[in-house]
């Protein structure tokens, strides 16, 4: 007979050999690859014989994740390398804010979290009182370096620049004004 076995590192019983402390002469059971953790090589079996356990011949290796899969406009700051356990940092191209997950850890199913890179948008063209848009857009809501070209109504003057961009930060840069003369005198 034999005692339940001392294990190698990364090693488990399989379930049905957990709920056992003794086991008779010829009992043959198997070895599992800890979570996190893949079959390397070796036999996954082991057998009683004369009241000791054959030799474990499995050894298991630290599950690889590999690089994690980036969403459109991302990549990824490997921060622990890609074995079980790492971590990775996802961000985006310049003009794309994440969302989902900041970090992802490689476990036993892969990839933890999920992110995915939403370009940035501005809102509607901002309307500058006395002014027309004269830039050929026909979108809603304006997009990271979308331009808007403005004018001024007659009587009034441009003071500014006329092109407006979506920024970076969801923000439009400065916007012009049109100020309005009458008989030589700003009002």
């Amino acid at each position: 007979e034999c005692p339940k076995p001392v294990l190698k590192e990364n090693l488990v019983l399989s379930d049905s050999a957990l709920l056992k402390n003794n086991f008779p002469n010829g009992s043959v059971i198997s070895l599992e690859c800890a979570i996190g953790y893949e079959v390397d090589k070796g036999s996954s079996t082991i057998t009683c014989v004369g009241g000791e356990w054959s030799h474990q011949e499995l050894t298991c290796k630290k599950k690889d994740c590999g690089p994690p899969e980036p969403s459109p406009n991302m990549e990824f700051e490997i921060l622990s390398g890609t074995l079980f356990g790492a971590y990775a940092r996802p961000y985006c191209d310049r003009g794309y804010n994440l969302q989902g997950s900041t970090a992802r850890q490689c476990l036993a199913n892969g990839w933890t979290g999920r992110s995915t890179c939403v370009l940035v948008t501005c809102g509607k063209p901002p309307e500058i009182p006395n002014s027309v848009i004269v830039s050929d857009h026909k979108k809603e809501i304006m997009e990271f370096e979308d331009v808007i070209e403005y004018d001024c109504v007659d009587g009034y003057t441009l003071v500014g620049n006329a092109s407006v961009v979506c920024q970076e930060n969801g923000k439009y840069s400065s916007l012009p004004q049109c100020k309005g003369y009458c008989m030589g005198f700003r009002f």
